[in-house]
C-alpha cells in the first residue's frame, strides 16, 4: 500500500484518480489499513465484492484496472507487478 500511496502522492491533480477496493477484509481492518498506512487515497470498502466481481478480480490479487478519461477501461494488471508497470501504465493514460 505505501507503494500505491507514493504513485497517487506523485499523480494527484494529473488527471489520475487512484481507488483502492477492499472486499475480504472486515470494515474495522480496512480503516485500520487506512490509518496505519495513513492512505489519503479514496478506499471503497465492498463487502459484497461487487466491484471485484464486475472486473473480474475475485482470483487474481492485487488487480489494477485502468479507466481511460472516458471511464473506459483500457487495461488492467493482475498478479505479481512491479510499481514501475503500473506507474509506466499511469503515464501512458495521462497523456491520451
Amino acid at each position: 500500500m505505501p507503494a500505491i500511496q507514493s504513485l497517487h502522492d506523485e499523480f494527484d491533480r494529473k488527471d489520475v484518480l487512484i481507488v483502492g477496493v477492499a472486499y475480504e477484509d472486515t470494515e474495522s481492518a480496512v480503516r485500520s489499513m487506512i490509518s496505519e498506512y495513513e492512505l489519503t487515497f479514496l478506499n471503497l470498502y465492498d463487502p459484497d465484492a461487487v466491484v471485484a466481481i464486475a472486473y473480474d478480480a475475485l482470483q487474481i490479487w492485487p488487480y489494477y484496472v485502468f479507466l481511460d478519461k472516458k471511464g473506459r477501461i483500457a487495461d488492467f494488471i493482475g498478479g505479481a507487478r512491479e510499481d514501475q508497470q503500473i506507474k509506466n501504465k499511469l503515464v501512458e493514460l495521462q497523456k491520451e
